[in-house]
């Protein structure tokens, strides 16, 4: 059983440079809001901002990416409206709904292949970039030639120019909290100290996406966070989900055997996972997502002061989401802590102690309470 996750694909290409044509413009925007006394390991992390994930996501907001869970963002409103004002009537109504038929119907989808392309002007997959683990995900030359005129004809330059100094001062009031991040859950998690230290790590906060979202792709030498402005203040929590599905979805990879004895337990709570979409369904990436989520609010706890209470509370959010393996984690993860065992050895001992009519008389007993 191969585990696969819309939020975890595997790409080659990094974002360390821009187009020549912009450099004296962004270098000289930079200057304004890159603070000197904030110093970051610049060898393990990138805080730039990418221009292919800036045109890639214009591009899917004005050809149809009109998704919202909250209240869009003030500068994802204004680039709709700009693009909106800039491109013809006939043009928007011929890209409309093409942002869907690029093989991947999310603003992930999206952006993850912005990563394995190109800099401008001229979008072109990379001859050596890696193969995709999801057949959705295809490199196809439609999405480059609709991505290309859209470059002309929304002048992304002037838009880039337009944003790119608010979008880089974001990123960089991380960069305190960058290695504090990974070291959290490489001390966490028990692995190898030097787990990280062959990889570059490009961070991206992108306002142009859905509220409390975000994804994550790699290759093997490129980690690409990307996440919505977070509403609270800067922190080490803004990389923990996304990072540490680098470490769990190959660890469940690994024990997939062991996670397969549970299969039944994607059942639990599949009506109200459906309701959401077509995500989390089977057992690898609903065990894979839940898992993130509980370790992220024990990270929170630990490093953010969360009482017992307001972690409790938080999983609970989940749970009525229809994230049912959280509470289970939750409470085997006490149990991981007390151990002396990294949490790769201590997992297949977790899905021994799985009780799948326990989890469904927890599941029938929360949705009949007047909490839920």
């Amino acid at each position: 059983m191969k585990l696969i996750s819309i939020a975890f694909l595997f790409l080659i290409f990094g974002c360390n440079n821009r187009p020549k044509t912009e450099t004296n413009k962004i270098e000289k925007s930079s200057k304004q809001v890159f603070n000197k006394a904030v110093t970051y390991d610049t060898l393990r992390f990138d805080l730039e901002p990418d221009i292919r994930l800036f045109t890639a996501l214009a591009f899917a907001n004005i050809s149809g990416y009109d998704y919202e869970n909250t209240v869009m963002t003030r500068e994802r409103l204004d680039l709709r409206n700009q693009l909106d004002s800039i491109l013809p009537r006939e043009y928007k109504e011929k890209i409309s709904g093409t942002y869907k038929s690029t093989d991947g119907t999310t603003f992930a989808a999206v952006g993850c292949k912005s990563f394995d392309l190109s800099l401008p002007p001229n979008f072109h997959w990379l001859p050596d970039s890696a193969t995709l683990i999801t057949p959705k995900y295809r490199k196809d030359e439609k999405f480059t030639a609709l991505l290309n005129e859209f470059y002309l004809k929304a002048n992304i330059p002037s838009l880039w120019d337009r944003y790119y100094a608010n979008l880089k001062k974001a990123n960089y009031e991380y960069a305190p909290y960058t290695d504090k991040a990974i070291d959290d859950i490489v001390k966490f998690c028990r692995i190898n100290e030097n787990r990280f230290d062959s990889i570059k790590i490009h961070f991206n906060i992108c306002p142009f996406m859905q509220n409390e979202s975000g994804f994550t792709c790699a290759s093997t030498k490129d980690i690409y966070i990307i996440v919505s402005p977070r509403k609270t203040l800067p922190g080490p929590d803004a990389f923990y989900h996304e990072a540490l599905h680098h470490i769990v979805n190959p660890m469940l990879d690994k024990h997939s055997t062991e996670l397969w004895k549970i299969k039944n337990a994607s059942n639990i709570g599949i009506q109200t996972r459906q309701k959401k979409g077509d995500f989390y369904l089977g057992l690898d990436a609903l065990a894979a997502e839940s898992l993130v989520r509980t370790i992220d609010y024990v990270l929170r706890a630990k490093h953010y002061n969360w009482t017992n209470e307001k972690t409790i509370e938080e999983i609970n959010n989940q749970y009525a989401m229809g994230f049912t393996l959280m509470p289970f984690f939750f409470e085997e993860l006490k149990k991981y802590e007390k151990s002396d065992l990294t949490l790769d050895e201590y997992f297949p001992i977790m899905i021994k102690n799985y009780d799948l009519q326990k989890e469904k008389n927890r599941w029938e007993k929360f949705i009949n309470s007047k909490k839920y």
